[in-house]
């Protein structure tokens, strides 16, 4: 029952960041706590001249994006370091930075690039190959394209062109459908088991560590590595549920 009970994190916020008050804990111990609770948040009230109404409402209450507020809040002065923010930003010398594309992409003759060095799983045409170069390359780009002009294709040849380079890569989208595309792509491949899916409402913590174990199972299998006890128990777990 604790868990059900707890302060509106989006309010605590805003409290924090409009007011500078920070409102008390709260911990449901027993039938009095919450009036006890009530009663702190009236001294608050009385102090800066409002108001506290006892009122009961029913409804659904969302507040997963706080979560970014809380990101954005913590690591302000690493954001502030990447580029691509600088320069969107207005900084004259990371707009520079952001635009510059090495020379040798210039021009560059794809037909040229020999079988081995080549880690894409999917088709892809000049333009794909393209954007697959500027992303090795470590260049910021967007690409652009109506539906069914390729990105979810270019997309996966990008994941594995990085996981070739031995590098992690975080797939964002608003849309849950997207990530799900590119995931059927990479599970056609053969690419599934690199893949570690956080975005969704139902996720749970006990899936989530199901699925870290699965991967260290993985992981570990394909370098010879011992597993524990803990992780060779999750990574069954997730193989069998």
């Amino acid at each position: 029952m604790a868990e059900l009970v707890a302060k509106f994190p989006t309010l605590v916020h805003v409290f924090k960041e409009r007011y500078g008050i920070e409102l008390p804990a709260f911990e449901l111990e027993n039938d009095k706590s919450i009036e006890l609770y009530m009663q702190k948040i009236e001294i608050l009230a009385d102090k800066n001249g409002w108001k506290l109404t006892r009122e009961v409402n029913l409804g659904l209450l969302s507040f997963l994006k706080i979560g970014m507020y809380y990101d954005i809040e913590n690591n302000r002065n690493k954001m502030l370091q990447n580029p691509v923010i600088r320069a969107i930003t207005g900084n004259a010398e990371a707009k520079d930075a952001v635009n510059n594309i090495p020379s040798e992409l210039n021009n560059y003759a794809y037909d040229s690039l020999h079988p081995k060095d080549c880690y894409q799983v999917v088709s892809s045409d000049s333009s794909q190959q393209e954007a697959i170069m500027l992303s090795k390359a470590g260049v910021s780009f967007v690409m652009q394209g109506p539906p069914g002009t390729g990105k979810s294709q270019t997309i996966t040849n990008i994941i594995a062109e990085a996981l070739a380079d031995d590098k992690k890569i975080l797939f964002v989208s608003e849309k849950a459908a997207a990530l799900q595309v590119v995931y059927k792509r990479l599970l056609e491949t053969e690419l599934s088991d690199f893949c570690f899916a956080l975005h969704s409402h139902k996720a749970s913590r006990n899936k989530n560590m199901s699925e870290v174990g699965y991967l260290a199972f993985v992981c570990g299998s394909c370098m010879g590595l011992p597993l524990t006890g803990s992780v060779a128990s999750a990574s069954l777990s997730h193989r069998v549920g």
